[in-house]
């Protein structure tokens, strides 16, 4: 079981990790606060959203994720006035994806697919887990003109979704060095 599952399942009465060998290892929720001690606020909202379904920590993170969205692409290229409405929509659409709980169904939200007696990355989600959004129905939720494909929104969008991934990969880092 991984650091962020083990979060999920923190109850009042701690986490089961699983057996071994004959015993079971058992963490207590203080353990798993523990670990998290230290992480930025960003990823520690970012945890709590998405594996303790925190509604606070949800809007927090929504917040934090607009401000960065904003200010990295406040300095990069932007040409359009309302550009700034569209980056809103941009971190408000893909951090609802990013947090929703539908996986994808090939590989069932695991990211992986065995052939072959190997395990690869999932050719359809790209071993995120998640379904995939089409371009189309990616600037329909951005509220872009029905039909059209608007590349730019769609690679921002690609690399919010990324820029999250990596975020809860480091978080995951920063947990699994406190455990030990």
């Amino acid at each position: 079981m991984n650091v962020l599952e083990m979060i999920a399942r923190t109850t009042a009465h701690g986490v089961t990790y699983g057996q071994v060998g004959r015993s079971t290892l058992v963490a207590s929720a203080q353990d798993v606060e523990w670990m998290m001690v230290g992480l930025p606020e960003f990823q520690e909202h970012l945890i709590r959203a998405a594996y303790q379904q925190d509604s606070g920590s949800r809007r927090k993170l929504k917040r934090h994720w607009v401000e960065h969205l904003l200010y990295l692409y406040s300095v990069s290229d932007t040409e359009d006035e309302n550009d700034d409405d569209m980056i809103e929509k941009l971190a408000a659409n893909s951090l609802d994806y990013w947090l929703s709980p539908r996986k994808c169904g090939d590989c069932k939200g695991t990211g992986v697919m065995l052939s072959d007696s190997k395990l690869s990355d999932c050719g359809i989600c790209e071993g995120t887990g998640r379904h995939q959004q089409s371009p189309s129905r990616i600037c329909k939720g951005l509220g872009l003109p029905r039909g059209h494909v608007y590349p730019k929104w769609v690679i921002r969008w690609n690399q919010a979704l990324g820029k999250l991934d990596k975020e809860e990969g480091a978080a995951a880092l920063h947990m699994l060095n406190r455990k030990r």
